[in-house]
């Protein structure tokens, strides 16, 4: 959603209000699907609803960010561990598109696209709903610290290796290398100061 996006680039800035009001004005629409679309990126923990003070985009800290990767590492393990079979054919083909897609990719804003996608990806076989929903709102809410990490300089293409050797693991269906793997590539980096 264009609210998501505003959030994720940082065009609405970490602690900034966000106003019913003014949101249904600028897409001149009810308070209903304002306040749906509020209650959604609650859910993706990128805001939160304070009382009597309304809604806030939530902070960008060391905490939080630690907190994210911790349970990302958590859950994504499991997904890899949980497979119910060996990943299919088209499901390999997602894993490496979303490798080959950070490859190639220009800025931090597709890079980061790609590196969510791969996430996502490498989650579905396990073919647990609930956790790959969780894992995708996990992984958005880490882009944005991502995405505020790069900040307004130029741009640098990030090495795709911790993917690339995720996907050789899942590929010779080594499941339990895949999950060390993947855990030590999401704890590998702090992107936010304490």
């Amino acid at each position: 959603s264009i609210l998501t996006h505003r959030i994720l680039t940082g065009a609405i800035t970490p602690g900034a209000p966000l106003r019913q009001d003014a949101f249904a004005h600028e897409f001149s629409t009810s308070h209903v699907p304002v306040r749906e679309a509020f209650r959604l990126l609650e859910l993706r923990n990128l805001v939160e609803s304070v009382p009597r003070r309304g809604v806030r985009v939530t902070a960008l800290d060391a905490r939080g960010e630690r907190e994210i990767a911790a349970m990302r590492s958590a859950l994504e393990g499991l997904a890899i561990r949980s497979y119910a079979a060996r990943p299919t054919r088209q499901q390999m083909d997602a894993i490496t598109a979303a490798v080959d897609a950070g490859d190639k990719a220009e800025d931090i804003l597709s890079w980061e696209a790609s590196n969510r996608a791969f996430h996502i990806a490498v989650a579905s076989p396990c073919a647990m709903p609930r956790l790959i929903a969780e894992i995708s709102s996990l992984n958005l809410a880490y882009s944005r610290y991502v995405i505020a990490a790069e900040g307004d300089g130029a741009w640098v293409p990030k090495s795709n290796r911790h993917h690339r050797n995720i996907l050789d693991a899942v590929e010779a269906n080594q499941m339990d290398q895949a999950a060390i793997l993947l855990s030590a590539h999401i704890r590998t980096t702090d992107r936010i100061s304490p």
